[in-house]
């Protein structure tokens, strides 16, 4: 791992440490190259390429000129991952806009352990897509 790979892993286990109530500590991103999965990042001066690839295949690919957009990319997507594990069970019977509303809720929530302003930003453009994904559902 690089300086700036290290500076920025030392970040995201910071913000880890600050989510994790149950003293189980994981670090909710690590840049990872196993079985079929793989998650790279590139630093290339002052842009960040983060790779997702599944069997060899990018699936998603970004690039990041500004570190604390890089930060936020992966705080958003981790929280993502955290708070769907936890709520999925709870959808089955419950409208689709509702159920966005208290995942967005959720992740709001958990955003403000780690920013303020980045947790209103998630909560706003989480209540915009799902303004543009139920508009013709539910």
């Amino acid at each position: 791992m690089t300086k700036p790979q290290e500076q920025l892993q030392k970040t995201l286990d910071e913000y880890s440490l600050r989510l994790d109530s149950s003293g189980k500590y994981t670090s909710f991103f690590q840049i990872i190259e196993k079985g079929e999965m793989s998650r790279k990042l590139y630093i290339r001066d002052n842009e960040y390429e983060i790779v997702l690839s599944e069997r060899a295949k990018p699936f998603l690919q970004k690039t990041f000129f500004d570190t604390d957009e890089l930060l936020y990319w992966l705080t958003t997507e981790a929280l993502k991952n955290i708070v769907s594990q936890n709520t999925e069970r709870k959808r089955k019977d419950e409208p689709l806009s509702e159920y966005l509303k208290m995942f967005f809720q959720r992740k709001k929530e958990l955003m403000h352990m780690i920013n303020d302003e980045w947790a209103e930003r998630a909560y706003s453009e989480g209540m915009d897509y799902t303004k543009r994904l139920t508009k013709n559902t539910d």
